[in-house]
């Protein structure tokens, strides 16, 4: 009887390609992170220029992108958004996370879930909230994430958390929302 051996993961038991490297429509030949230019050459050159050191910037920056991009699904970001979290105008409805709708209520609380997953004490009812009734569950998944957060802000800023809340009803009657700038200057003094 004759064995065959295991299949080998990829990039084990294969020979490595001396060529370039390929790249897409030909175009790329270098990529510039920061003050460090990479050659994309061939594989030689690519292990010549990353040394281990930008290897980790690199890998911290993906991860740090991701963790913006993970904290930007939990707030709904309407109008021209003036960098990752800076918003040209208060709007005047009640959205994401105080939003009346359940179901838009619920999209935006799973997201806030997702980001706290990894968080110390995350419970598996605001990793896995995605069963029940929507009430009950919108309600569930609420007070768990509320908890969460604010036991989490305490322990590592020792003190309480300013907490989403829903907009006063004189800002649910205006007509146009509010630009941030008009935000600021109605609360600065008349100049005399």
């Amino acid at each position: 009887m004759t064995s065959t051996p295991p299949p080998q993961p990829d990039g084990k038991g294969k020979q490595r390609a001396k060529g370039p490297i390929p790249l897409k429509d030909g175009q790329v030949d270098r990529v510039v992170f920061y003050d460090t230019t990479i050659q994309l050459g061939t594989e030689e050159e690519l292990e010549n220029t990353l040394m281990l050191e930008i290897m980790k910037e690199i890998l911290w920056e993906l991860c740090h992108m991701s963790r913006i991009q993970e904290v930007l699904w939990v707030f709904p970001m309407s109008g021209e958004v003036v960098g990752p979290f800076m918003i040209s105008k208060i709007l005047n409805c009640d959205l994401g996370l105080m939003a009346p709708d359940l179901v838009e209520r619920n999209r935006y609380l799973v997201a806030l879930g997702h980001l706290m997953s990894s968080w110390k004490g995350c419970l598996d009812s605001i990793t896995r909230a995605s069963s029940g009734p929507l009430v009950t569950q919108v309600r569930r998944l609420e007070e768990a994430c509320a908890v969460l957060y604010c036991q989490s802000f305490f322990d590592n800023f020792g003190c309480a958390p300013v907490i989403p809340c829903r907009l006063p009803s004189h800002s649910l009657a205006r007509s146009q929302p509010v630009t941030f700038v008009d935000s600021v200057s109605s609360m600065r003094p008349p100049s005399s």
